[in-house]
């Protein structure tokens, strides 16, 4: 993806112009980065201090949002090496789809905590995997927007 990102991205040779959402677009790229960083090492500090896993029924929500990220980084890296802009803008549209099921999820994660049937460190971590799983998902959607935006303006 970052090979892509940066063919799709950096101007031609004979262009004087430097790309205005160059350094925008980076910052996605490593802020996704530090997502997928801070998301293991929550949940390697879990696992070391022993505390108790996650529920069941925290482990399916969190293989269907990881179903749905995934796909959309694999949508996104495809979309990125045909630099398909319609594909990208499809993507950046239905962005809120995702969003919005994290969002239900942490309701029903606090409606847990609430009846006691979840506890405290795992509840945390849960919503902590909500979070960042979320901020991957926004980051790639705004690496889309500027590349799309830079393929625009190359035509």
């Amino acid at each position: 993806m970052v090979a892509n990102l940066f063919k799709t991205l950096l101007l031609p040779e004979d262009e004087d112009e430097i790309n205005p959402r160059l350094a925008y677009t980076i910052g996605s790229l490593q802020e996704m980065s530090r997502h997928i960083n801070l998301l293991s090492e929550k949940c390697l500090n879990h696992v070391e201090n022993n505390h108790k896993p996650i529920l069941d029924v925290q482990v399916e929500k969190l293989q269907q949002v990881k179903d749905e990220v995934t796909a959309l980084l694999k949508n996104a890296a495809q979309a990125l090496q045909d630099k398909d802009v319609g594909r990208m803008e499809d993507m950046i549209a239905a962005g809120h789809k995702l969003d919005e099921t994290i969002n239900k999820l942490d309701k029903k994660q606090i409606k847990r905590i609430k009846k006691g049937i979840a506890k405290t460190r795992a509840s945390l971590l849960y919503l902590s995997m909500l979070s960042h799983a979320n901020e991957l998902a926004h980051h790639t959607l705004e690496l889309l927007r500027g590349c799309s935006d830079t393929i625009k303006t190359l035509k």
